[in-house]
């Protein structure tokens, strides 16, 4: 394993709270803050290896904060794999793969199934259509951690298509019935949300440097389907982090989310 010293080089900034914002943060801060934080969300543009390689260090050091030894190479990772997870798991809860893909990881992350397999079986099944390559390292980093699980975090895209085509209400009533999301939820969501989400769209600058008001210039024609469509994905990736939170080991378990900066509100 890298030390924390070179696991990634870059620079990190705090966004919280108000009162540091956007101060430079140490990583040897970062590091403790990560170790002391029971979840951390992580908002990335798919695919930057940069940014694949901060998520393994994330990972890599959530999980150690959860030994009473620290596991020095890959050998011992493998042995320790099968055993008990009486120390808690890290919870790596991803994007990438709808929760319906579980079986699916579950046998990857057993090694029943080796990389190739992950690949080729994904693609067939078809729904996400996001291109792992570039996740390699961080699939396997937790996959050989006996600490670190691997969980598929959104609701199959077929959803977003069946709520665009059908409407809001046959979307809920669908995905709650399949268990993806909350019988409760709403998809509400609020206009500061769809604000950011319909810059996303157009290009619009939020923040505006001449400090005119740009929301004036939004337009609604995004609110009616596909912000709900936006929102049932965030909902379900909510309602699975809840589940593994529940779970027999919830006072030790971890939780690191791995999502598109578009899903960070």
């Amino acid at each position: 394993m890298a030390s924390p010293a070179s696991a990634f080089r870059g620079r990190l900034f705090r966004l919280a709270p108000q009162t540091l914002f956007s101060k430079e943060i140490t990583q040897n801060d970062f590091d403790n803050s990560i170790s002391n934080s029971n979840v951390v969300v992580l908002g990335e543009y798919h695919g930057v290896p940069s940014i694949v390689k901060l998520q393994t260090h994330i990972q890599d050091r959530m999980a150690e904060s959860l030994q009473d030894v620290r596991i020095t190479n890959k050998d011992s990772m493998r042995k320790l794999k099968v055993k008990d997870d009486s120390h808690g798991k890290v919870r790596v809860v991803l994007e990438h793969f709808s929760t319906e893909m579980q079986d699916l990881l579950n046998r990857y992350n057993g090694g029943t199934l080796d990389l190739n397999g992950l690949n080729k079986e994904y693609h067939t099944i078809g729904t996400e259509g996001h291109n792992l390559a570039p996740y390699i390292p961080s699939l396997e980093a937790a996959r050989i951690h006996p600490n670190i699980s691997i969980h598929g975090g959104f609701i199959p895209r077929t959803y977003a298509r069946l709520l665009m085509k059908e409407g809001k209400e046959k979307a809920l009533q669908a995905a709650s019935k399949a268990g993806f999301i909350s019988k409760y939820e709403t998809l509400e969501g609020t206009d500061q949300h769809y604000n950011f989400f319909e810059s996303l769209l157009t290009g619009r600058n939020i923040y505006d440097s001449n400090e005119n008001d740009s929301a004036a210039e939004m337009t609604d024609k995004f609110r009616e389907k596909m912000f709900p469509a936006q929102i049932i994905k965030d909902a379900s990736m909510a309602f699975c982090v809840k589940n593994l939170l529940s779970g027999k080991n919830k006072a030790k378990d971890k939780v690191l989310v791995v999502c598109g900066v578009g899903h960070m509100l």
